[in-house]
């Protein structure tokens, strides 16, 4: 908690400092998903993605897309980028420039962002992350233990913003509102954060569960980019009053994370992968990450 109220005071100071705002609300999930390019030592391997830290039994895992990390369909196998066949080694991810263990601006532009390479495999050639087990078609997520030596906010830090509670997600179902955060077309609003874009939730979560494919569908027009995204379902909203000024940090923690966000049904491989089709994007629920860092 002592990480967090750190970052949301230096979010209230740099608010106030560089616009002159003593009122305003900001949500810290805006911090929490982060802009990913899978590359071949310095060459893109593929369009970029989104992804997330999430902590588990004192580890830090970075969350996102089995394609995302491997660059290869997800239910067949087969490279994505058909001009080159490249595929990633590792993850180059955007971070905000810290200083003394804080962030110290949001960002007016991409200078104000720093990139840190993530390797995705070892000197061996080994990867490095977890999956789920099994054949294609794939449980299209992976967890990938990592060790960052700077501040980032995870998606589930104790006390935080996001509540991480199977009967509560158990309550979401068809019909309900709820939010993809992420960087679709690589694009990001003012201050270099991610865009939420509101879905709703297509299918019934809890029939899912007893599949060996446990996905669910919502009702959006995701685009590429959002691969890796987490969902959120965003109930009735705590909020702090931070005590250096009038601002106001959002800490909800009846925000529920409600999976990882992977792609879109009803795409033909052959036509414009960009065409819209049914709309319909597939969620894997957040239960899926614990049983792969749990059957590690």
């Amino acid at each position: 908690m002592a990480w967090q109220m750190n970052l949301s005071n230096a979010i209230v100071d740099y608010l106030i400092r560089e616009n002159n705002y003593m009122n305003f609300e900001f949500d810290l999930n805006s911090l929490t998903t982060y802009f990913c390019k899978p590359m071949f030592n310095d060459i893109e391997a593929s369009p970029g993605a989104s992804c997330f830290f999430y902590r588990k039994n004192n580890i830090d895992y970075l969350i996102t897309n089995w394609h995302v990390v491997t660059g290869k369909n997800a239910e067949d196998g087969i490279c994505l980028n058909k001009t080159t066949a490249t595929v990633p080694n590792k993850l180059r991810v955007d971070f905000f420039k810290c200083e003394n263990g804080s962030v110290i601006q949001l960002g007016k532009n991409a200078s104000e962002q720093f990139f840190y390479d993530i390797p995705l495999l070892s000197d061996e050639g080994i990867p490095l992350w977890l999956e789920y087990d099994g054949g294609f078609p794939k449980v299209d997520v992976v967890a990938l233990p990592v060790n960052l030596n700077f501040p980032f906010l995870r998606i589930n830090e104790k006390n935080a913003s996001i509540s991480i509670n199977y009967n509560e997600e158990r309550n979401v179902s068809a019909g309900d509102d709820v939010f993809v955060i992420g960087y679709p077309l690589g694009i990001k609003s003012p201050g270099n954060l991610p865009i939420w874009k509101r879905a709703s939730v297509a299918s019934e979560p809890i029939v899912s569960e007893s599949y060996d494919k446990p996905y669910f569908l919502i009702d959006t027009a995701s685009r590429e980019g959002m691969s890796g995204s987490p969902v959120i379902f965003k109930k009735n909203a705590d909020v702090y009053n931070a005590k250096i000024s009038g601002g106001k940090i959002i800490f909800n923690q009846t925000k529920i994370l409600l999976g990882v966000y992977s792609g879109r049904l009803g795409v033909d491989k052959k036509e414009d992968p960009q065409d819209l089709k049914a709309q319909l994007g597939i969620v894997w629920p957040q239960r899926v990450i614990d049983e792969i860092i749990d059957d590690k």
